[in-house]
């Protein structure tokens, strides 16, 4: 297929359009004494993922040798991220379904 009638995606602004008419709205309506700014970079550390799980192209599956984690990988697409959140520390009680069992956490 030539490269002109290839159908590519639109380019996305880096906002959408609601963002940048919310932060005009506020801009313009806020009262003396405030400064608005908008799209402000809170970290100069970029967003990261715990792990990235990439499927190999090309290779015969063999989800059933896993040895953590079994019924996971059979479920997963070619390209996986995932988060661990520990249930050490922090208020957050995780559900018991998502809790190693007791021969694995000690």
């Amino acid at each position: 297929m030539p490269r002109s009638a290839r159908r590519e995606p639109p380019l996305e602004p880096p906002f959408d359009l609601w963002h940048l008419a919310f932060a005009n709205l506020i801009e313009h309506g806020a009262p003396p004494g405030f400064e608005v700014k908008s799209e402000v970079w809170l970290t100069i550390e970029p967003q990261r993922a715990d792990l990235l799980l990439l499927r190999r192209i090309g290779v015969r599956r063999q989800d059933h040798r896993a040895k953590v984690l079994r019924a996971l990988w059979a479920r997963l697409g070619k390209v996986s991220i995932l988060e661990y959140k520990s249930p050490i520390g922090g208020e957050r009680r995780v559900p018991a379904a998502f809790q190693p069992p007791p021969s694995v956490g000690g």
